[in-house]
């Protein structure tokens, strides 16, 4: 759409742009003059849950971010707006209501406290209310609604401007101030009293509950460490149990010093026996030795005994030379033999004798009983060394397996020792965690984690009205609406509108357009477009018939029809015929009017 085209637009229908918001702004005015006042209460809650929150269960500061310390404050506005906190707020400003003798315009109107009785009868007033003693009437409430189902305490509670949940919820707004521990209450009605008294008792209500959670939390909290405090208590006493029976079986007094004296035992062990079988290596040399000796004892005797009877020799062949000599018969031969075999006995005599006196001036001539008791000592010597090795080989068998049976249970006295440890830490851990939450309990009880910054205030003026900005909303809604719906039909509408469409449509070139006279507006002066128009027809007619004046000099043939009746043929026809005639041309008509052929009554010159 062209933007002449949307301004004619605009112009065309402005009736309608201009009425139908007015008309919607006078209702909407109508209607907030009619509608009642709103009193807003503020309050202003510190609920110190941030800092709560940072506190461990070990006592050490916790971080608290910021996606934490939004969720622990989305937490505090649920609680806050829970039906639970609100109903019982709204028992609370019921009780308080029902336990007044007459209306207190600081706490109710007379005209919502007159609207109550339209609801509680004067006996379930008398025997609900208490008067003067919100608490006791408060208490009435809940014995009744316990006792009792479907009683207008509960109509109250769900449909009621003031008590109803659903309703107080709706008016209810709650935000946390900046990034701090604040948290801001607002509440609205129509009634100041109520409104400051509502947004009181919701901020009690909603400290109560989150004080009772706190309590409730740090409560599980001690019985959750008492119960694993027995656990760890009996899980330490087996463990302790378990390393005293492993120790009185094993027989351990201390485990690594025992071991280092099984160590140091073995080491001298091994230099003992190192130090014995030398030792017995040196007396088995000497015993060897010593009895080496008896064989020259042997060795000696025989000698001697040769000595002796070579002597006997010596004597006999001495005895038989000198009987010879003596014999004057004798051979000289037989003397020199015998002289010969006496030199050689004597020499063999000299030797022998000769050896037995070496023999007897060096080692091997020690006495026999020397010998005799230095074997004998060697002798016992040796086998005590003997005895001594196989003592040793049992000792070192011994400790060995002392070792071999000790070393496994350092790895299972390991084990015992850490689950001791293990379990002594988690007691003491547990223990630590205990008093803590002891100590948080404490200061539950001796201090509140949240208190009431400012006190709902009493609306002493209604809140400022927002009429012109609703009445200006209203307007201007109304306007884009008018126009959205007027543009739809516009785009909507089949007919041909403009020169352009009708081109698009028939596939046909456009002489001349008329405006529709049936839908005049004031500012459009339609002589003159009518004249123009008409004017631009005659052009084009002119100029076909001259672009033609070579194959028809005669004229040229016009044909106007229409597919309906009434919609400007004749009216055409006739302005063409105006046109022309005063122009001097001849016009030839021929058309039809109610089925009847006119020729000759339409052919005039002017």
């Amino acid at each position: 759409m062209k933007i002449s085209t949307f301004i004619r637009f605009l112009i065309r229908n402005i009736f309608w742009l201009i009425s139908i918001p007015i008309v919607m702004s006078l209702l909407v005015y109508l209607f907030l003059n009619k509608a009642p006042k709103d009193y807003v209460s503020n309050g202003l809650v510190y609920t110190n849950a941030a800092v709560a929150k940072g506190i461990s269960a070990s006592g050490e500061a916790t971080r608290v971010d910021y996606y934490t310390s939004n969720n622990l404050f989305d937490n505090l506005v649920f609680l806050i707006r829970s039906r639970q906190t609100i109903e019982e707020a709204s028992l609370h400003l019921l009780a308080l209501h029902l336990s007044l003798p007459k209306s207190n315009p600081r706490i109710i109107s007379e005209e919502t406290y007159n609207e109550i009785k339209d609801h509680i009868s004067p006996e379930l007033w008398v025997k609900l209310g208490v008067r003067n003693n919100e608490e006791q009437t408060y208490l009435n409430i809940l014995d009744y609604l316990d006792k009792n189902i479907n009683t207008p305490v509960e109509y109250l509670l769900k449909d009621h401007p003031n008590y109803g949940v659903s309703n107080i919820q709706s008016r209810l707004t709650v935000n946390r101030k900046a990034a701090s521990d604040m948290i801001e209450l607002n509440y609205r009605s129509n009634d100041p009293g109520v409104t400051q008294h509502t947004l009181k008792r919701i901020i009690d209500a909603f400290m109560n509950r989150y004080k009772g959670l706190r309590e409730s939390e740090n409560s599980s909290s001690i019985r959750y460490f008492e119960d694993q405090l027995k656990l760890a208590a009996d899980k330490l006493k087996v463990s302790e149990s378990d390393i005293k029976s492993f120790i009185s079986a094993n027989r351990i007094l201390n485990f690594y010093e025992q071991g280092k004296y099984l160590d140091i035992a073995k080491l001298e062990q091994d230099q003992d026996e190192e130090r014995a079988k030398r030792l017995s290596s040196g007396t088995a040399a000497n015993l060897q030795q010593v009895e080496s000796l008896f064989d020259v004892f042997s060795k000696r005797g025989k000698q001697i005994d040769e000595v002796i009877t070579i002597q006997k020799t010596i004597q006999t062949k001495t005895q038989e030379l000198n009987g010879l000599q003596l014999n004057p018969t004798s051979s000289p031969a037989q003397l020199a033999k015998l002289q010969q075999e006496l030199k050689e006995l004597n020499l063999l005599a000299d030797n022998v004798t000769s050896a037995i006196y070496q023999s007897s001036n060096t080692q091997e001539g020690v006495a026999r009983k020397t010998m005799l008791d230095e074997w004998l000592k060697l002798k016992l010597q040796h086998e005590e060394q003997i005895q001594a090795l196989d003592v040793m080989k049992n000792r070192k068998e011994l400790i060995s397996d002392k070792i071999a049976a000790f070393a496994p249970l350092g790895a299972e006295l390991k084990k015992l020792e850490r689950e001791v440890s293990i379990s002594e830490n988690q007691y003491l851990s547990i223990l630590q965690g205990l008093n803590q939450a002891y100590l948080q309990k404490y200061d539950l009880e001796t201090s509140s984690s949240q208190s009431v910054i400012d006190e709902p205030n009493f609306p002493g003026k209604p809140q400022s009205s927002r009429k012109m900005v609703l009445i200006a909303g209203t307007s201007f809604v109304g306007f884009i609406l008018t126009l959205g719906f007027l543009l739809g039909l516009y785009f909507i509408d089949p007919t041909i509108r403009n020169a352009e469409r009708a081109s698009a449509r028939t596939q046909l070139s456009l002489l001349s357009a008329f405006p529709n006279l049936k839908r005049k507006s004031w500012w459009v002066h339609y002589p003159s477009i009518i004249e123009f128009q008409t004017r631009k027809i005659i052009s084009e007619i002119e100029l076909v018939r001259y672009q033609n004046s070579d194959k028809n000099t005669q004229g040229i043939n016009i044909l106007v029809c229409s597919t309906q009746k009434g919609e400007g043929k004749s009216f055409l026809i006739s302005k063409l015929v105006q046109a022309l005639n005063a122009e001097g041309k001849f016009v030839h008509v021929i058309g039809w009017k109610n089925d009847i052929l006119l020729t000759d009554r339409l052919l005039e010159r002017v």
